[in-house]
């Protein structure tokens, strides 16, 4: 390995590494309707279906304008193993709590007919909000991470004789994120000293995870992307309703920037050679690169893929107060298998080759149960439960790329306070399964080992409005 691809293999894992394993955190942040049953039924007539089941609008007569907002509370900490190289000492715990307000506005009209319902509505049922510490144990593999995917969806429904129901949906996806993240270069060059120096550093010698031996990298980035829904709502009998969906997968593209600080602090490297520069010296005198900075620029292109998803559902009416939902969803993270980044530094002569990192994620199933009571004709309270099982390997588990194995729990009210005016109310608590990682596939790149928490909590209101 020469002394230019050596670095240039550096930049490459500093500047790919959060991208490639922080773009898993993703995650559901909304209820996204708390006056009705749970985020994933097929069956109800709500204004929500245009994202669950575009087919389930059609049972909306009139014109519906609805709006909800929902406040979620998130929290994640994290227990690391070992101990600090610099103090000798355990690890503290690293932990954060984030707020983020989650919107959905849709409107649905049937256009005077009685088998036609059009609708459309923008939504943000995907997204993270991350802000762990600076320097906290984590920090080589995620200090902040914030994403987010607006959806807007035009749809249709058509009724077919009261009994079917066919529809369909166009997905425009506005994504947007931002990470950073510290490195660790010591250990870096202490891997590459052999090739790039032609001497082995002795023990004891390298600094590992010294402050003074870090970079930061920050990325950021956005795109358009685009997909579609399609569903059929069934009512064969008076007490029953039989729901079916499938959402498309999603070819991803984003253009953005990043940024890569490195070290200008003189420091020794491993007691051999002074350094008035810090790393930047590194790059020009030992490197042989020219015009490197301190802060190292450029634009990014990202392509990755979110997957396809089909999702099932049952209402039983066993009596008119009461009704029961089931409900199945399957969702295909096997082809969020790879991502594919490139890079063109825009102040530095660095050439940052392109790369493709594979994933293991793992289509999953999660399967819900609900109970509504209709405490009057205009009221009503419900509550249900979803249990999804883990799409991440315990070896792709980090700070970032979290357990998916999780239980969902929601109770709701919902008002028609008049003909034209109904609210709802909504309460609702994720518990992620603790995930314990001996021995994971992304440490090379600095993720440490440990025990990973995450809750979620959301408490949200909507209103509707008819005529």
């Amino acid at each position: 390995m020469t002394r230019q691809s050596g670095f240039r293999v550096l930049l490459a894992v500093v500047v790919l590494a959060p991208l490639l394993i922080h773009t898993g955190a993703y995650a559901y942040i909304g209820i996204p309707r708390v006056g009705g049953l749970n985020q994933t039924s097929p069956v109800e007539d709500m204004v929500t279906s245009i994202w669950t089941n575009p087919a389930a609008i059609g049972q909306l007569r009139g014109y519906h304008l609805f709006a909800d907002v929902t406040g979620t509370y998130f929290r994640a900490n994290f227990e690391r193993d070992g101990e600090d190289p610099i103090t000798g000492d355990q690890w503290d715990d690293a932990g954060f709590a984030t707020l983020m307000p989650v919107p959905f506005v849709g409107f649905t009209g049937d256009l005077g007919t009685d088998f036609f319902t059009l609708g459309t509505a923008v939504y943000a049922p995907f997204g993270r909000t991350t802000d762990w510490p600076e320097d906290g144990s984590q920090r080589y593999e995620l200090t902040i991470l914030n994403m987010m995917a607006v959806y807007c969806t035009p749809a249709f429904s058509l009724n077919i004789m009261d009994k079917l129901f066919v529809g369909a949906g166009f997905n425009l996806i506005y994504f947007n994120f931002e990470s950073e993240r510290s490195y660790d270069l010591a250990t870096f060059f202490y891997d590459l000293g052999a090739d790039l120096l032609g001497y082995k550093f002795p023990e004891g010698t390298v600094p590992y995870q010294s402050p003074e031996w870090e970079a930061t990298i920050n990325t950021t980035g956005s795109g358009i992307n685009y997909g579609f829904n399609v569903g059929l709502l069934l009512k064969p009998l008076d007490w029953l309703d039989v729901g079916v969906s499938y959402t498309s997968h999603v070819n991803v593209s984003m253009q953005g920037e990043f940024w890569l600080e490195v070290p200008t602090e003189p420091f020794a490297l491993f007691g051999l050679l002074e350094l008035e520069n810090g790393v930047q010296s590194l790059l020009t005198d030992v490197a042989g690169l020219e015009k490197v900075p301190s802060r190292i620029k450029g634009d990014s292109k990202i392509y990755l893929v979110l997957p396809q998803i089909i999702n099932m559902g049952l209402e039983i009416r066993p009596h008119e107060k009461w009704e029961i939902d089931l409900g199945a969803r399957w969702v295909d993270w096997s082809q969020y298998h790879d991502i594919l980044v490139e890079f063109e530094s825009k102040n530095s002569d660095l050439d940052v080759p392109k790369a493709r990192v594979f994933f293991k994620s793992v289509p999953t199933w999660d399967f819900s149960v609900g109970f509504t009571w209709k405490l009057r004709n205009d009221m009503r309270l419900g509550m249900s439960g979803i249990y999804e099982q883990d799409s991440i390997p315990e070896k792709w588990a980090s700070s970032a790329n979290l357990n998916a194995q999780k239980i969902d729990g929601l109770i709701f009210y919902r008002w028609q306070v008049s003909e034209k005016v109904g609210w709802g109310l909504g309460v609702s608590h994720v518990q992620f399964f603790d995930k314990k990682v001996d021995e994971t596939s992304v440490n090379e790149v600095g993720s440490p080992i440990g025990n990973y928490q995450v809750s979620v909590s959301r408490l949200g209101v909507n209103l509707e409005l008819k005529w």
